[in-house]
């Protein structure tokens, strides 16, 4: 019977059991032969740019036979991430700031504008409402955010309602006074009296986002205030 003994793979270097042979494996053998594959030889992408990564440096581990590379994201965070994953675009990782409200205002702008099946599209991106190239990017965003008085009670707002999301036409007011905003402009007459619709909301103690809603499925407002004020006599 032949003898067992141990040696170091020609290719990983990995010692291993053998009773005869130079590779561990027949994937080292043939990395040997390939050469491209050797660990040796690996391409170095530290410095490299794939997205919002940064690459810094190769890691010790792998993820079965590929290794990994030490990643820093424009948020901050730095995550290890395989080589094949870096090149074929799969990066998906928890980023920096995602349960915060700021991420989900972030994330509520670009769906309002830009996806279809968000109720909100047909009065943001079905009117041309754009989210500008710059704050497609959360960490720009979060920049801007927090340099012009971005607080917990405030809202977004664009200055002109016609324009897009971008550092100019954006500013943080009270949500108040953003539900204000929305609604001044729309006079109503309801037992002889005329007052916009936020003051009307008010009175009535009705969610302001809830009269615009009525009005867009075409519900008459007459209706719904003869319904509040019996709960409120």
């Amino acid at each position: 019977m032949a003898k067992i003994y141990r040696q170091d793979c020609k290719n990983c270097k990995k010692k291993f059991k053998t009773y005869y042979g130079k590779f561990c494996s027949n994937s080292c053998y043939w990395a040997s032969l390939r050469g491209k594959f050797a660990i040796d030889k690996i391409k170095d992408i530290s410095g490299k740019r794939f997205g919002r990564l940064v690459v810094l440096e190769r890691t010790k581990n792998k993820r079965g036979s590929v290794y990994c590379w030490l990643c820093k994201c424009d948020c901050g965070k730095k995550l290890e991430i395989s080589g094949r994953d870096l090149r074929v675009g799969k990066r998906n990782f928890r980023h920096g700031g995602a349960k915060t409200r700021l991420y989900r205002i972030f994330n509520g702008m670009k769906q309002r504008c830009f996806n279809k099946n968000n109720h909100k599209y047909g009065v943001y991106g079905g009117r041309g409402i754009l989210v500008c190239k710059e704050w497609l990017d959360f960490k720009n965003f979060r920049d801007w955010a927090l340099k012009n008085g971005y607080g917990e009670n405030l809202s977004i707002d664009r200055i002109d309602n016609d324009g897009n999301y971008k550092s100019d036409n954006c500013r943080w007011i009270p949500l108040e006074k953003q539900a204000k905003n929305k609604t001044s402009n729309i006079l109503f007459s309801f037992k002889g009296k005329t007052k916009d619709l936020a003051d009307w909301a008010r009175e009535f103690n009705i969610s302001p986002s809830l009269l615009s809603y009525y009005r867009r499925i075409g519900k008459p407002l007459e209706d719904v205030f003869n319904k509040y004020s019996k709960n409120i006599l």
